[in-house]
């Protein structure tokens, strides 16, 4: 009798031992989904700039860095590439983002630029909302948003392109894109204001943008 309730008892141990599972620090996290219209330009894509040239392109890395876009626990990866044998103007021409399995790509023919003082003369504190250490790019959280800022070069008397991306979509999606200059911005603040105008033009004139449903809405 007493053989047969220790049999019994091992059987009940090696069930639960066999039961359980490591715990790890993955989240499951659903991650929003959402259609904007984008405010601004198309990026040129690499198959249209490949046919157009007729040449195949090549890229090298220049910077990159992790950031958990999403509070799940895993660091997505993006990535900084500049056109190989290159000589206009632009320090990288093509954004990569990694999430999980997927690969997010963002190609700009003209090229970004490395942040500068000159690109935030309204907003001299603006840096200091960069989640990660970047001389490239701008990584800030805005409410729900997490908000991904790219800067172009600057032609005469004209802004630079201003690329405004969202990382903590499904899917990353460009928002924005086109000449401007920031010109009013803060941290969970859904109202963006930017101007086609240099400080020293002296005209005070903005248009504000409204951060809505994960997209940027025009107002």
């Amino acid at each position: 009798m007493m053989e047969k309730i220790t049999y019994l008892l091992l059987l009940i141990f090696l069930n639960n031992c066999s039961g359980r599972t490591s715990k790890t620090s993955v989240m499951n996290v659903s991650e929003p989904v959402a259609n904007c219209d984008l405010l601004g330009q198309q990026l040129e894509t690499e198959s249209q700039f490949e046919k157009n040239n007729e040449e195949r392109l090549q890229f090298v890395v220049i910077d990159s860095c992790e950031y958990d876009t999403n509070g799940d626990g895993i660091k997505e990866k993006i990535i900084l590439e500049k056109l190989h044998c290159w000589n206009d103007p632009g320090d990288f021409h093509r954004i990569k983002i990694n999430k999980k399995d997927s690969c997010y790509t963002f190609f700009n023919s003209s090229g970004w630029v490395k942040t500068a003082p000159f690109f935030f003369e309204y907003l001299p504190n603006f840096p200091s909302y960069n989640k990660i250490q970047s001389d490239y790019i701008v990584l800030s959280q805005n409410n729900d948003d997490l908000l991904l800022f790219i800067f172009g070069y600057v032609y005469a008397s004209q802004p630079g392109l201003l690329s405004i991306i969202n990382l903590s979509l499904k899917e990353p999606k460009l928002l924005f894109n086109d000449n401007y200059m920031l010109s009013g911005y803060q941290e969970n603040n859904p109202n963006i204001t930017v101007t086609k105008f240099f400080k020293e033009d002296n005209i005070n004139k903005h248009d504000t943008l409204l951060l809505k449903d994960h997209c940027l809405h025009k107002l």
